[in-house]
């Protein structure tokens, strides 16, 4: 093939590559970064009601690492790259070796990192908090593993030689971008970001040949009983244990049974039914003990292997226990009742005593009814109404049990006056609490009163609100469509309020809690309407960014498909698809749901992304030499001048996929020509390495990282 045509793809390429990498430089000086005025500097909110806890975090980081880190939340890095900004933010502060930085910009998305020591788990350990726009969260994970990392308590510090930057992008430039010298300086970094691609290609090629592997064997697991808990139970050992267990609940339940029929013959029928159900439910469980040690013993001459066997045996211990455990508790109430045989002469004492205070108190409790049934309304006090005519039955068995418990200890049946003497204690315990309740519904009807207007007042704020979205026209949630039935039911529950408030009988206990509920479900409501519009503020505020992002995305990943046709498969051609469509619809939905609207951007960004991915993996997977040449570009030229072409090919795609457009920092540094860049090891454009620019020295800075997230 003649030079000229050769020639012509190759302006073209550059033309391709050239044309964002230029639209970039005006835009990264668009914002500063700033001297911090305090260790936490929060310009966006993203700190509200937490900042207590970021302090400490940062305090925590202080006392460990003696490293004092300085935190900023902005809203964007106005085209900037998240660790250029942290490092120039750091300088600008005037920070030292001692110091660090963490700066997100929430509604970009973007975070950077800077320190003097290797930021690389830190940011991934903030990474996730990030994701979930969990600001707070974030600085405390960055902080913890920070000072994990300076301490050496997380497997000691990394190494900071070349490449110790972690996260996204590294820095992308801060001139204006727009001189014919800058335009000049782009395409010699393009010239030798081919030779470094063609440098790697082949160091690619010449480790994939020379064989071996270098990966490190995984680590096993532990066996049983290592880390997982203490060694099970010996066999043999869980057997007998179970075999003990079945013989003594047998033996509980057959001397049980027995036992019974003395307390029948004692206290009665109805003082043993108790016993007797639990006696049922004892007999049941043991059945089931035993048809548990039948499987584990191996049913149809079968013995079951060790897992069964188990299993079979923990269910024997189970059913054991639970049975010896409801006859115990029954045992102990039938000693109660004896021992209360034993002293029913001084407690049936007791008990008349309490008689004539108690007849005292019907006639007050009824007075109280009366000038309660003066002032509410019958549903008011309905519950206790009928309480003091309940009482006096009450205390007339009591006055029944005193005289037959008396009777029976006479008559030296400790049984019978045990039953007695049970019977007076619950009757004058009834006695007591119905007594007492009417003077807690008095209690109770005045406290509503004074609870009633504070209630209206909230329940008004709420509806005034709830009125003024139906106003408004907003029915965009379910929520705020509910609100109409909602703000009927609460209106009619102030009116009952203020019922409840004027002259008349009147109920303010019910009127309370009608108020209560139709507050609580209009609050409610409107709570998810507030949370709807705070989703949708937010949402607002990242779409502008988000769209630019999704539109550069989508247009670079259009002229990567477009330019090599034929060599791009379908399932690359399928995401770039998905990208335009949801990109055309994020567009469609901006004005009227913003929420809908970032989640399609964000998509179209994502499946855009992939489909460029998914090129670049294409072609890594062929390479440039065999031959099949790029589809558009040519049609399959073999040869030399094939080859050279397409790794120069190759190099710029490179350039345009790891870092001409608006994701991961742009530039050569991070993500551009061969990893590491222009910034990697040498102090050049805030690399690790010492010497010039902020990497080195003793001052602020030399690591971080930085991305979108």
């Amino acid at each position: 093939m003649s030079a000229a045509p050769r020639a012509g793809r190759l302006v073209a390429v550059l033309a391709l590559v050239l044309a964002p990498l230029l639209a970039l430089a005006p835009a990264a000086a668009a914002a500063e970064p700033f001297a911090l005025p305090s260790q936490v500097t929060d310009e966006v909110g993203a700190f509200a009601g937490e900042e207590a806890a970021v302090q400490d975090s940062l305090d925590e980081l202080a006392d460990r690492a003696g490293i004092v880190l300085f935190v900023v939340a902005v809203d964007d890095f106005s085209g900037s790259d998240g660790q250029s900004w942290a490092q120039e933010t750091g300088e600008l502060s005037n920070l030292g070796s001692s110091n660090a930085v963490f700066a997100v910009a929430t509604t970009e998305r973007s975070y950077g990192t800077a320190a003097s020591v290797d930021t690389g788990a830190a940011d991934a350990a903030a990474l996730d908090r990030l994701r979930d726009e969990d600001w707070a969260g974030a600085v405390q994970a960055f902080a913890d593993t920070l000072g994990d990392t300076a301490t050496g308590s997380a497997g000691g510090a990394v190494g900071q030689g070349d490449g110790a930057t972690s996260g996204g992008s590294s820095g992308s430039g801060s001139g204006s971008g727009s001189s014919p010298l800058g335009v000049l300086v782009v395409l010699l970094l393009v010239a030798v970001g081919v030779a470094v691609v063609v440098s790697l290609v082949r160091s690619r090629r010449q480790a994939a040949t020379a064989g071996g592997s270098g990966r490190p064997a995984a680590a096993g697991r532990g066996g049983r009983g290592g880390r997982g808990g203490p060694p099970p139970e010996p066999l043999p050992d869980l057997e007998r244990r179970a075999g003990s267990a079945l013989v003594a609940v047998d033996d509980a339940v057959m001397t049980s049974a027995t036992e019974v029929e003395f307390a029948r013959a004692e206290f009665g029928d109805e003082a043993v039914v108790p016993f007797e159900q639990a006696l049922a439910g004892a007999r049941e469980d043991l059945a089931g003990a035993f048809a548990a040690r039948r499987r584990a013993d191996g049913e149809g001459g079968t013995p079951p292997d060790e897992a069964t066997r188990r299993a079979a045996l923990a269910e024997v211990l189970e059913r054991c226990g639970r049975a010896d455990a409801a006859l115990d508790e029954q045992s102990d109430a039938f000693d109660a009742l004896r021992d209360l045989g034993r002293r029913a002469g001084e407690v049936l004492a007791a008990r008349e005593a309490d008689l004539p205070a108690l007849r005292g108190r019907l006639d007050e409790e009824r007075t109280r009814l009366v000038r309660l049934a003066e002032r509410y309304a019958d549903s008011a006090r309905e519950n206790v109404a009928q309480a003091p005519e309940q009482a006096a039955a009450s205390l007339d068995l009591l006055e029944d049990e005193v005289e037959a418990g008396r009777a029976a200890v006479a008559a030296g049946d400790s049984g019978a006056a045990a039953l007695a003497v049970r019977g007076a204690d619950q009757a004058a315990e009834r006695a007591r609490v119905l007594l007492d309740g009417v003077a807690a519904r008095e209690r109770d009807l005045a406290e509503a009163e004074q609870h009633l207007a504070d209630a209206r007042a909230e329940t008004e704020q709420d509806l005034a609100e709830a009125q003024a979205l139906l106003d408004g026209g907003d029915r965009r949630t379910a929520a705020a469509r509910d609100l109409g039935p909602l703000l009927a039911r609460a209106r009619a529950a102030v009116g009952e309020a203020e019922a409840a408030l004027g002259e008349g009988r009147r109920d303010p206990l019910r009127a309370l809690r009608r108020l209560e509920e139709a507050d609580q479900a209009l609050d409610a409501a409107l709570a998810e309407v507030r949370e709807s519009r705070h989703r949708e503020q937010r949402a607002r505020a990242g779409l502008e960014h988000a769209l630019v992002a999704a539109r550069s995305e989508v247009a670079s990943a259009r002229d990567v498909l477009t330019s090599l046709r034929g060599g791009v498969g379908p399932e690359a051609r399928r995401l770039q698809r998905e990208a335009e469509d949801a990109l055309r619809q994020a567009v469609d939905l901006a004005d009227v749901d913003p929420v809908a609207a970032l989640a399609l951007a964000r998509r179209a960004d994502e499946r855009a992304e992939q489909a460029v991915a998914l090129v670049r993996e294409d072609l890594d997977r062929r390479g440039p030499w065999d031959g099949g040449g790029y589809g558009g570009w040519g049609g399959g030229h073999r040869g030399r001048g094939s080859s050279a072409e397409a790794a120069v090919i190759g190099g710029i795609l490179g350039a345009v996929l790891s870092g001409g457009g608006h994701r991961g920092g742009g530039g050569f540094g991070g993500g551009g020509f061969g990893g590491g860049g222009f910034g990697g090891g040498g102090g050049g454009f805030g690399g690790s390495g010492g010497g010039g620019g902020f990497g080195g020295g003793g001052g602020f800075g030399g690591s971080g990282g930085g991305g979108r997230f």
